[in-house]
């Protein structure tokens, strides 16, 4: 191993040690937002990993917490396990890269994928594209550590490593897409019947995905896609999401801007033009795609996790063209380590709308309590609160009942925001459930370990 080779891998390492450090500090913000807490309450209530609409990865962060509830930790223990839970699979992930397989431009592509552009993207953690990307480098470095792929054993891995890809994430098919492109395009190696056989089973397990395992989330995602790509033709380009994204880029992921103007520049004195036609298409077109699924971009955490696929096709060949030459240069190290710590900073210090947003709905229950002192659910409009991009009001239910729950079980409390109270008028006078947008079901299916008995019906908070 050479010294270029163990300073990417240090350097990896250490990123994702600090990734992990934070998970720690600002479990908190993590694990009270939106899916992780609902995917919290209904584990806990059922006993069992909650896997949604087939992306069967997050059974693996999952595990975690869920070992945790059945050996009886205190809920701030699950809910700790859970926000590790990730950041300890993306170690994993490098670790794979960079110590098994040995793979330097797979390593720095994990180090950018997860440092680079993440910063919402960190407190919102639960998407299982971030999973799916970090495993298809995985999957990437092995096919470059035996690219003749011409052993059993080859295969035994790499085929339910390729189910595993599919079922992640469906936007996993376009950065996978280019670098199948890529990799037979600068690696003579690949360039055999048995690589175009794996690409196919890839193909392959799609459309049999999509034929006999359809599921509702990602038919109505393809749907709208579909309606935009038909209905606004040929004004793609007028969507509020490029001015969002081009500001965003400038203020909260410069990593990724700061990696392509090095790839554009490394290019340029190499006069490797259709390296730079390719990825600039690749991103563009990436771009495109991203803003004809969801025009306006409403929620920056959202957007932020789905622009990720970009890092992947920018960092591979920014590594492939400069790292052999670049890391050579003591100052050009220095500059990876300034980025590297900015960036963990910026994450960081990201916490604090997330931290905000909990101290909002915390000193909301409080105030409830204080007025009515024995009831322990409530409801409210969304026209009586915050409704910034980072409350959707579908979760607070659960949000809420962990927050009040980790004080301590007896004084677990819930509050439901909802645009239209009447909904729901049959069953605020329940005092044996618990509502939500998605579901009510009954108060006796949540451990009293964790949550208490809930009694009483549900009160207006104001």
């Amino acid at each position: 191993m050479n010294k270029e080779d163990r300073f990417i891998f240090r350097l990896g390492f250490a990123g994702m040690i600090a990734l992990l450090l934070l998970s720690v500090i600002y479990w908190r913000e993590r694990t009270l937002f939106l899916d992780v807490a609902y995917q919290t309450v209904l584990m806990l209530r059922d006993g069992d990993v909650q896997v949604q609409v087939q992306r069967f990865g997050a059974a693996v962060v999952q595990a975690l917490p869920l070992w945790g509830s059945k050996l009886m930790l205190p809920l701030k223990g699950v809910l700790l396990l859970y926000s590790v839970s990730f950041t300890l699979l993306y170690l994993l992930f490098f670790t794979l890269t960079a110590f098994v397989f040995k793979d330097r431009l797979m390593s720095w592509a994990m180090l950018c994928l997860y440092l680079l552009m993440t910063v919402d993207g960190f407190y919102w953690c639960t998407s299982e594209l971030q999973q799916g990307l970090g495993f298809m480098l995985v999957v990437w470095a092995f096919i470059r550590r035996f690219p003749a792929i011409d052993r059993g054993w080859h295969m035994l891995f790499l085929l339910p490593a390729l189910v595993a890809v599919v079922f992640y994430h469906p936007l996993l098919v376009l950065p996978w897409s280019f670098l199948a492109v890529f990799f037979v395009w600068k690696n003579p190696a690949l360039r055999h019947w048995r690589y175009g056989m794996v690409q196919l089973v890839y193909l392959g397990i799609i459309v049999l995905k999509q034929v006999y395992l359809p599921n509702w989330y990602d038919s109505g995602k393809m749907s709208v896609f579909m309606q935009n790509l038909q209905e606004d033709f040929p004004n793609y380009f007028s969507y509020p999401a490029y001015s969002k994204f081009f500001n965003h880029l400038w203020h909260y992921w410069w990593g990724v801007l700061l990696l392509y103007v090095a790839f554009l520049l490394g290019s340029i004195r190499k006069r490797a033009w259709a390296d730079i036609v390719f990825v600039t298409l690749a991103v563009v077109g990436y771009v495109v795609i991203s803003a004809l699924g969801s025009p306006n971009a409403s929620y920056r955490f959202y957007a932020e996790v789905n622009y990720m696929p970009i890092i992947p096709i920018v960092a591979i060949p920014a590594g492939a063209q400069l790292l052999d030459d670049w890391l050579k240069l003591r100052w050009v190290r220095l500059v990876m380590v300034t980025v590297l710590t900015a960036r963990l900073l910026h994450i960081s210090a990201g916490h604090e709308p997330f931290a905000a947003r909990l101290d909002w709905l915390s000193q909301a229950m409080k105030n409830g309590k204080m007025e009515k002192p024995d009831v322990r659910k409530f409801y409210l409009t969304e026209q009586q609160s915050p409704m910034d991009t980072l409350f959707m009001t579908w979760a607070t239910p659960y949000e809420t009942l962990l927050l009040t729950a980790c004080e301590m079980p007896d004084s677990a409390s819930s509050l439901m925001i909802t645009p239209d109270t009447s909904k729901f008028s049959a069953d605020w006078q329940r005092e044996d459930v618990f509502i939500s947008e998605f579901q009510t079901f009954a108060l006796k299916k949540l451990p009293d370990y964790y949550f208490g008995t809930l009694p009483g019906i549900y009160h207006p908070l104001y």
